[in-house]
């Protein structure tokens, strides 16, 4: 609990340095050395911009928020000291993920991630964890492999910072680094993963699901946006990232699970954000990122108060939402909105620059309709999740809500910064990224799109229950990546059966078993010769 206050200065104070640091447009390398002994010195290098110091200080902020809802979300004892360290080195690797400018030392931070998601994910060391965590664990370790195999590339030319990779010549080497970026940001075909780390206790999906895990990998593709621009991947990327959009929209729309809804939401963001960075507007994807981790954290803080009070994750076992627990409602049904962009929360200023952006500089009519729909299936499952959490008539009865003395503090914490947030974001890096001469009809865009998105599920709705296992699924992306792997692990416990006997023969078993008997048939021998020299000599 005393962390998550000391998290939460420091997100203050550094917030206002990467302020200072954005309007100057300074950037500073710290080297540090480390002495080892009197003939070893390691040089250690640390990157302080604006972009790494803001990522870092919306991290402590949400982190701090999530330690202290921890605190009476997962109680105390042995578990929950378990679960705050583990959560704390989560943390740490992340922060070292951000402040990292080189490849070469990177892959600790990268490394830690997956390491401590692993045990988070296998927290309950139930069946279903250990499933869900070893989908996530193998997964990322696509992307290890591929950044493992991108350092080496890189000995070649020797360059191992972000901001030298335009000196590098070849394709073959980017497409390593989107690699590294699609696993760890679930984007398809690694999709699977991203729902079924869903797990992991509330606090955790709330860290992962908004400023840590998932944004890895596109923070690192923002990095080196300049080489992916060189390299003229923008439209495979573009592809891609059009593709996990759409998917994950409709298959929330299908989705009747609580906490699997707002993951899909979340790859469908992460989709938006690399649909942006396509485009080659890093800044303003860098700038939804931040204010989607804020307004993601507490869709799942929001999320795991009401799981705990109903005991179950399926929403129609939810309603009324708004009469029973107009606190947590209100603050769910803020970041929801802000999630689809409704006037003038959060997720409504980044989203209306890009839509302005990308209208004015259409160049592909076809990529404009996908980028509409998918629009209008953002603002379609947020009102569905509304409707069924805070509207609609439960199937089961409705009790009062009592949370635990203090758990409203963070929640009123992080409702009050959806508000606010994006629209500070958006005062400082408009007039420094951006311009602000929107003529009225763009200004009215996205109010608009949200709008026919209302009318569109009032009018869809009744046709959401066909095929929604196909969809809730993501086309059974769930079955043809991440449990086939699982399956193949099943089989090749099978054959670990058949091969037990002859393990037990020829393995260490069998050679201690063999050693054993030759020692005994050497005793014997022994034992025999000695009584025949005795009776020689008699």
């Amino acid at each position: 609990m005393v962390i998550g206050f000391y998290m939460f200065m420091w997100f203050m104070l550094l917030f206002m340095v990467g302020v200072m640091m954005m309007m100057k447009g300074s950037e500073g390398f710290v080297n540090k050395i480390l002495s080892v002994n009197s003939s070893l010195d390691i040089e250690y290098e640390i990157l302080l911009d604006w972009m790494s110091v803001l990522f870092m200080s919306v991290v402590l902020m949400i982190s701090s928020m999530i330690m202290l809802y921890s605190y009476w979300y997962m109680g105390e004892g042995y578990m929950s000291d378990r679960f705050n360290k583990i959560l704390l080195m989560f943390i740490l690797s992340m922060c070292f993920l951000i402040i990292n400018p080189h490849f070469l030392s990177m892959i600790l931070g990268w490394d830690g991630l997956g390491f401590t998601s692993f045990l988070l994910v296998a927290f309950y060391c139930n069946y279903k964890s250990y499933h869900s965590s070893m989908i996530t664990v193998l997964f990322n370790r696509i992307g290890d492999l591929a950044l493992i195999l991108f350092i080496i590339s890189l000995f070649k030319y020797g360059l191992f910072k972000m901001n030298m990779l335009e000196m590098l010549e070849g394709l073959e080497m980017v497409w390593l680094v989107l690699m590294v970026a699609f696993s760890k940001s679930a984007q398809i075909p690694f999709s699977a993963w991203l729902p079924a780390a869903m797990a992991a206790p509330t606090p955790v999906s709330s860290l992962v699901h908004s400023s840590t895990l998932v944004t890895a990998g596109l923070y690192v593709l923002i990095r080196v946006n300049s080489y992916l621009e060189e390299c003229g991947l923008q439209k495979w990327l573009m592809m891609v990232a059009m593709f996990t959009l759409v998917f994950a929209s409709v298959s929330a729309i299908y989705e009747m699970d609580f906490k699997k809804i707002i993951a899909m939401s979340t790859l469908s963001q992460l989709g938006f954000m690399m649909f942006i960075l396509s485009l080659g507007l890093a800044e303003l994807s860098y700038m939804h990122m931040l204010i989607h981790a804020v307004f993601k954290a507490t869709m799942f803080m929001t999320a795991g108060v009401l799981i705990s009070f109903k005991v179950t994750q399926d929403i129609r076992k939810y309603g009324l939402g708004l009469f029973y627990y107009p606190l947590v409602g209100a603050i769910f049904n803020i970041s929801n909105y802000s999630l689809m962009g409704f006037p003038f929360l959060g997720g409504f200023f980044s989203k209306e620059m890009f839509c302005v952006l990308y209208v004015e500089n259409m160049s592909n009519l076809v990529n404009f309709i996908v980028f509409y729909i998918s629009l209008l299936l953002t603002v379609i499952y947020s009102i569905r999740l509304s409707v069924y959490v805070y509207v609609e008539m439960s199937v089961c009865k409705n009790l009062e809500l009592s949370t635990k003395m203090g758990m409203e503090y963070p929640l009123m914490v992080m409702g009050l910064m959806v508000c606010i947030f994006g629209g500070t974001m958006n005062e400082i890096m408009m007039t420094l990224f951006f311009y602000n001469g929107l003529t009225h009809w763009e200004n009215n865009f996205l109010l608009m799109t949200v709008v026919f998105g209302v009318f569109m599920y009032l009018i869809l709705k009744e046709s959401f229950s066909a095929y929604g296992s196909y969809f809730s699924s993501m086309g059974l992306l769930y079955f043809l990546s991440g449990n086939s792997l699982i399956r193949n692990l099943i089989i090749s416990s099978n054959f670990m059966k058949l091969e037990v006997g002859s393990l037990e023969m020829y393995g260490g078993y069998g050679l201690y078993s063999f050693l054993w008997w030759v020692g005994g048939f050497n005793l014997k021998l022994l034992a025999n010769y000695s009584i025949i020299m005795v009776s020689m000599l008699l």
